[in-house]
This record gives structure tokens, sequence and C-alpha cells, in this order.
């Protein structure tokens, strides 16, 4: 169960960066977001049960012109010892050396340059390929995102490799390699 869990908590960056704002009702082309109007969320998968996690602690920023959309760009910082799950031991363990070993990798970044955009008559959808940094690890991630309706929030899921960053034991079979990771991010306009 920890094993998932800190594989799932590398993930965290990656879907702060979902924060990119929607455009049918246009956001400032700068924003913020950060917890708790914001949630980061992680599923592993331990004995072939799901383990529920999520970030309490993260932030970043984003910059988004729908005119231009190749010009965008995002950050974003999560807190892992922030960590918290449904399982009574899986947050303590993804801390250790093992895992997340926060002892020397307290955090974990997401930075990202360009986006495309995908959108139809019914739905904002951008994506972006960036860098998440997890554990001293560095890979490329490609991140898709929905924006709602009234342009406030962005929603984005995907899966990661935690044995792609050094996350919990080389085995996958007690703990699987995939983390699902759920990013629900509220923009806060910044006046440049």
């Amino acid at each position: 169960m920890v094993r998932r869990i800190a594989w799932l908590a590398l993930l965290a960056p990656v879907v702060a960066f979902a924060a990119a704002p929607g455009f049918r009702t246009p956001l400032p082309k700068h924003f913020t977001f950060s917890a708790p109007q914001s949630t980061l969320e992680f599923t592993a998968t331990e004995n072939n049960v799901a383990v529920h996690g999520h970030f309490m602690r993260f932030s970043g920023e984003a910059r988004l012109d729908p005119a231009k959309p190749g010009d965008c760009s995002a950050t974003a910082t999560i807190d892992l010892a922030s960590v918290a799950s449904d399982s009574e031991n899986a947050a303590d363990n993804l801390k250790t050396a093992d895992w997340f070993d926060i002892a020397h990798f307290p955090q974990a970044t997401f930075e990202a340059h360009g986006c495309k955009y995908f959108g139809s008559d019914k739905l904002d959808v951008y994506e972006t390929t960036g860098t998440l940094t997890l554990k001293g690890v560095k890979q490329p991630v490609t991140l898709a995102f929905s924006v709602t309706l009234d342009g406030q929030r962005a929603i984005s899921e995907l899966k990661l490799s935690r044995a792609a960053y050094k996350v919990g034991w080389a085995d996958t079979g007690t703990v699987a390699d995939a983390v699902g990771i759920r990013i629900d991010v509220h923009a806060v306009p910044v006046k440049d």
C-alpha cells in the first residue's frame, strides 16, 4: 500500500500542472493554484486493492493565452511530506527512503512550456509535455487537461510509472507500477 501511495504522490506535480485556464469564459492569462481549493489525488494498487491518497500542500502558476497556446508555461511544486491516504500506514511509509525519501527529496516539481489545443464545440482540451522531477529523477510527462465550461477549473487524469522514478520496491507484484493521478485545479488570477 505504501508503494502505491509513493508513486502516486510522484505524479502529483504532473497533476498540479493541469491548472491551465479554460477559455469558454476566459480566465486571466496568468494565474496561480494551490490546495485546498484545488486537489491532487492518486490511486495505487497493492495486492489488487485500490489505495487512495492525496497531497495537502502543493502550489503552482501558469500562463496561457488562448490565442497563443504554444507560448503557455506552467510550474508546480508538491510538498511530499503532505501526503495523506485512506490507508493507516501508507502515508507514513511513503515518506521513507524506499518511497519518496522526503529527508533528501522533500518536493516534487513539474515544469512545462508550450501547449496544443484539441478543443471542440463542446469542450476545451489542451495538452502539454513537461518534466516531472521526483526523488531526483527527471522524466518527460505529457498531460492532457479539459477546462470546465465556466473556465474556472482544469481537470486531468493520467497514469505514471513509479518505477521510472525509483519510488518504492522494484518488485511490481505487490504494488503495481502504474499509479493513477487526478488533478482538479481552481485558477486564481494574478495581476501582471
